[in-house]
C-alpha cells in the first residue's frame, strides 16, 4: 500500500506539470477567475455560518424553549442559505462560461498547430482516429484545466477552515476525524489508479470503435462490390461488445467501490455521532454543538473527497492532456512557419539546385537534381513508378523541406516567398481527386470561394465535364456523396482538374490527374488548357509517354539523381534510358 501511494504522488505530479502546461488558457481570463474565486469562497464562507447558526437554534430557540431566539435565528439562517444559493449559482455559470471559452481558445490553438504540422505529421494516424482523439481531448481538457486551480484552492481552505471550527468545538473528535481522513486518502489513491487503467482502455476502444465505424461507411461501395458487409458489419459489433463489457465492467467496479465507500463513511459518521452522543450525556458539549459538529464534518467529507477526487482528476486525465500537450509541442511545417515575405508578380519560373530529399535517413528519393522549367513552359514530367515525380512536386510545393539545395520560384528563394501566397498561385490536380460530400459547384470553389458561375462552368468545359453535368438534374449544384461516390472515377478527376483551373493559376499541375481517362478526353483537356493558359507554366506529370509527347519538353526521371530533359523526339533519339523506357510502354499496349 505504502508502494501504492507513493506512485499516487508521482501520478499527481505529472498530472499537476501536464495542466500548467496549459495555464496559458486560463490566465485569459484572470478577471473572471478572481470573480469565480471570490463567489465561491463567499458561498463557502457562508455555507460554514449555518450550522453554526443551527447550533444556537436548538441550543437556544429550540432548547432554551425561546421562540424569540428561535425565529431570529431562523430568518437568519434562511437569508444566509438564499445568498449563498445566489452566489453559488452565478458561481457554476462563469465557471461553465469560462470552461466553454477556454475549449474555443484551446480549440483554435490545436486547429492552428494542425495547419502547421508537416504531411507526413499528419498522415501518421487515420483520420477518424485523429478526429475522435480532437473532439474528445480538447472537451476533457478543457474542462480539467478550468477546475484545478481556483476548485483546487477553495477546496483546500473550506478543509482548513472546518478543520479550525471543528478544533475549537471539540478536539477530541477532530483528531478521530483526521485519523478517518488518511484512509480516505488512500482509499482514493487506489481507486483513482484503477479509474486511469479503465480510462485508458475505454479510449483506446472507443477510437477503434470510430474509426470502424467511419471506413464502414465511407467504403460502402468497395464493401458491397466484394460482398463483405455483413463481415465489416461483424467486426464492428464485434469491437462494439468489446466496448460494452469493458463499460459494464467499470459500472460494476464503481458500484462495488461506492457501495464501500458509502459503508465506510456512514460506519464512521455513527462512530463521530455515538461517541459525540457520549459527550452530550456527560455534558461535555450541547446538542447544538453535536448538531454542528455533525454538519461541519459532512461538508468536511464532501470538502475532502473533491480534494481527493480533483487529485484522481489529474492522474484520470492524464490521456487526453499527455496527447494535446505532445500535438503542441510537434514541429511546425517549414513552409508555413517561414516568415516569408516576398510576393513575387511572376513565380512561372521553376528552378532547382542541387536538390536532394528522402523519407529514411541515408535514403534519398532525390539526390542532387538540377533543372530549370522556363516561365510560361508547358512540360511533362515522366518516369518509372516510383522514381520520384511525386516527391519532387512536393518539394515544389513545400510540402516537405529539402535536405539540401533550394528551390526558386520567379527567380526568388522558396523557403522566402509568403507560403499563402504561393498556394494561391498554383493550381495541383492529383491521382486521387479528393471530393467532398457536397455539390460539384462547391468542390470546385472549395479552390477560389470568389469564382462566378460562369467561371465554375468555364472550367468544366475546359475538364470536359460539361456532358455528364448536363445530364445530372441539378446540374453543377448536384451533390456527389461522401468522396463523390455518385461520380466514377474519370468524372471525379474531371471535377478536380476544374478546380484546380478556377484558380487561373500561373503554374498548374497535374500529377497523374487523369489516369483513369481514355486518351482522346485526356487529349482534349490538355488541348484545351494549353490553348486556354497559354501564359501559365504547366507541369504534367505521368507514367504514360503518350500523355505528354507533344510538351514543350520533358522531363525524365530515371533515378534519384538523374533528370534528362528535352523534346520527346530528342530523347528517344539521345538517350537510350528514354528510349527503354518508351519501348516498355509500345509493349504493353
Amino acid at each position: 500500500m505504502h508502494t501504492n501511494y507513493l506512485l499516487k504522488l508521482k501520478d499527481i505530479k505529472e498530472g499537476l506539470a501536464l495542466t500548467l502546461r496549459f495555464n496559458k488558457f486560463i490566465i485569459r481570463y484572470w478577471k473572471i477567475q478572481v470573480l469565480i474565486f471570490m463567489l465561491g469562497n463567499s458561498s463557502m464562507v457562508l455555507g460554514l455560518v449555518n450550522p453554526y447558526i443551527g447550533k444556537f437554534i436548538l441550543d437556544k430557540g429550540i432548547l432554551g424553549r425561546s421562540p424569540e431566539a428561535l425565529l431570529g435565528y431562523s430568518i437568519v439562517a434562511a437569508g444566509i442559505f438564499v445568498v449563498g444559493l445566489i452566489l453559488s449559482l452565478t458561481y457554476d455559470y462563469l465557471k461553465n462560461y469560462t470552461v466553454v471559452k477556454v475549449e474555443a481558445d484551446l480549440s483554435r490553438e490545436v486547429f492552428r498547430k494542425i495547419k502547421r504540422q508537416s504531411l507526413g505529421q499528419l498522415q501518421t494516424l487515420p483520420s477518424a482516429i485523429s478526429l475522435f482523439r480532437i473532439t474528445n481531448d480538447i472537451s476533457n481538457a478543457s474542462t480539467i484545466i478550468n477546475v484545478i486551480l481556483v476548485h483546487f484552492i477553495s477546496v483546500v481552505l473550506k478543509i482548513i477552515f472546518i478543520t479550525i471550527i471543528i478544533l475549537f468545538l471539540n478536539p477530541l473528535l477532530l483528531g478521530i476525524i483526521l485519523a478517518y481522513q488518511v484512509l480516505v486518502l488512500l482509499r482514493v489513491g487506489i481507486v483513482s489508479r484503477i479509474t486511469e487503467m479503465l480510462n485508458r482502455l475505454s479510449l483506446r476502444q472507443s477510437e477503434i470503435i470510430y474509426k470502424k465505424l467511419n471506413n464502414f461507411f465511407s467504403r460502402m461501395y468497395l464493401h458491397k462490390v466484394f460482398g463483405t458487409v455483413a463481415r465489416e458489419s461483424r467486426e464492428y459489433m464485434h469491437h462494439f461488445f468489446d466496448a460494452l463489457r469493458l463499460n459494464m465492467r467499470g459500472a460494476r467496479l464503481r458500484v462495488q467501490i461506492g457501495l464501500a465507500t458509502s459503508l465506510v463513511d456512514k460506519v464512521f459518521f455513527g462512530l463521530i455521532s455515538f461517541i459525540g452522543a457520549l459527550l452530550v450525556i456527560k455534558g461535555r458539549i450541547t446538542f447544538g454543538t453535536l448538531s454542528a459538529i455533525l454538519m461541519y464534518i459532512s461538508q468536511g467529507i464532501v470538502a475532502y473527497s473533491a480534494l481527493t477526487g480533483l487529485a484522481g482528476q489529474l492522474v484520470v486525465n492524464r490521456v487526453p492532456l499527455e496527447r494535446l500537450s505532445t500535438l503542441l509541442d510537434q514541429p511546425e511545417e517549414p513552409g508555413v512557419s517561414r516568415v516569408g515575405t516576398h510576393k513575387p508578380a511572376d513565380i512561372r519560373e521553376i528552378k532547382a539546385d542541387d536538390l536532394s530529399f528522402g523519407y529514411k535517413p541515408g535514403i534519398s528519393v532525390v539526390s542532387g537534381i538540377h533543372f530549370v522549367i522556363p516561365a510560361g513552359a508547358h512540360v511533362g514530367l515522366v518516369g518509372y513508378s516510383g522514381c520520384g515525380k511525386t516527391t519532387l512536386i512536393s518539394l515544389l510545393l513545400d510540402l516537405y523541406e529539402p535536405q539540401k539545395g533550394k528551390i526558386s520560384l520567379g527567380g526568388i528563394a522558396l523557403d522566402t516567398i509568403d507560403h499563402g501566397y504561393q498556394l494561391q498561385n498554383i493550381g495541383v490536380c492529383l491521382q486521387e481527386p479528393f471530393l467532398f460530400d457536397t455539390s460539384i459547384a462547391e468542390n470546385i470553389l472549395y479552390a477560389n470561394k470568389r469564382a462566378a458561375r460562369g467561371d465554375i462552368i468555364e472550367t468544366l468545359r475546359l475538364a470536359e465535364a460539361t456532358g455528364f453535368i448536363n445530364e445530372l438534374p441539378e446540374t453543377i449544384d448536384a451533390q456527389i456523396g461522401e468522396e463523390g461516390y455518385r461520380l466514377s472515377q474519370g468524372q471525379k478527376q474531371r471535377i478536380a482538374i476544374a478546380r484546380a483551373l478556377v484558380k487561373k493559376p500561373q503554374v498548374l499541375i497535374l500529377d497523374e490527374a487523369m489516369s483513369s481517362l481514355d486518351s482522346p478526353t485526356e487529349e482534349k483537356i490538355i488541348a484545351n488548357i494549353r490553348s486556354n493558359f497559354p501564359q501559365s507554366t504547366l507541369i504534367i506529370v505521368s507514367h504514360r509517354i503518350s500523355a505528354v509527347r507533344g510538351m514543350d519538353a520533358i522531363y525524365f526521371m530515371a533515378g534519384p539523381n538523374r533528370m534528362y530533359i528535352g523534346t520527346h523526339d530528342q530523347l528517344l533519339k539521345d538517350n537510350p534510358l528514354y528510349r527503354d523506357f518508351f519501348s516498355t510502354q509500345l509493349g504493353s499496349a
